[in-house]
């Protein structure tokens, strides 16, 4: 498992003006919540797609077995009325599997892109907190390069976030509020190649987002920076803590 570490320089923000000061730490946290919860939501990214190479040979045979106990269970032979059974096998298979601790075939598939739109989302969040604190009274100067930083090693990040969060408008050839409608032609949502996950943004452009420890350096990295650009009172600490 990687595990980013964010450095506290300190426990309050140091600011003359007591509201800011809490705005900021504020956006610190969640900043800092963002990186968590990437690092959490890569690790089980990364699980399943370790369990999810080519099934062996072994899991195979099993289901295999397991369809044929179903129809005997059935009392179906499999010379007729195949479409009418069809469905009622299915049902009593899934049904041994769950008996027997395994997951079903297409969950074990879906579960990469949960984890993978996760740590989307937790990027993006870190995302929205740095661009709103960098816009909020008693910025330091700095952080606004730091934000400059984070949209140039995650150009897409926004778009295919936004893709993953409104779907029913992509396939509708909406581009989004105060955008024209998608030129024609194919759209894509959530395809996972490899670690990199792609969509059709927003201006019909195919985006990408890499589900990996190097994105996942990068972002923590920039916390980081965007941490040290302030002043501190308090004791220094680290996330996660021990």
């Amino acid at each position: 498992m990687f595990v980013p570490v964010v450095h506290w320089p300190g426990s309050w923000v140091k600011l003359d003006d007591a509201e800011q000061a809490r705005g900021h730490l504020a956006m610190a946290h969640i900043m800092n919540s963002g990186v968590q919860d990437a690092a959490l939501a890569l690790h089980f990214f990364e699980s399943v797609w370790q369990e999810e190479r080519p099934s062996s040979r072994s899991e195979w045979e099993l289901r295999r077995d397991l369809t044929k106990l179903a129809r005997a269970r059935l009392g179906f032979d499999g010379t007729e009325g195949h479409d009418q059974w069809a469905t009622t096998v299915q049902i009593e298979v899934l049904q041994l599997l769950l008996q027997r601790g395994m997951m079903p075939a297409d969950y074990a598939h879906r579960a990469l892109f949960v984890h993978a739109k996760s740590f989307l989302f937790a990027l993006d969040n870190a995302a929205r907190a740095l661009r709103s604190a960098a816009g909020m009274p008693g910025a330091p100067p700095p952080l606004s390069d730091v934000k400059d930083s984070w949209a140039t090693h995650f150009p897409d990040l926004v778009a295919v976030r936004d893709t993953s969060h409104h779907p029913e408008d992509r396939l509708r050839g909406l581009g989004g509020p105060r955008r024209p409608p998608l030129p024609p032609g194919a759209i894509f949502l959530e395809n996972l190649d490899g670690t990199v996950l792609s969509s059709t943004m927003a201006n019909g452009e195919i985006g990408r987002v890499d589900i990996s420890r190097e994105s996942l350096k990068v972002a923590s990295d920039l916390v980081n920076e965007a941490l040290a650009t302030y002043e501190w009172e308090g004791s220094p600490n680290i996330s996660p803590r021990a």
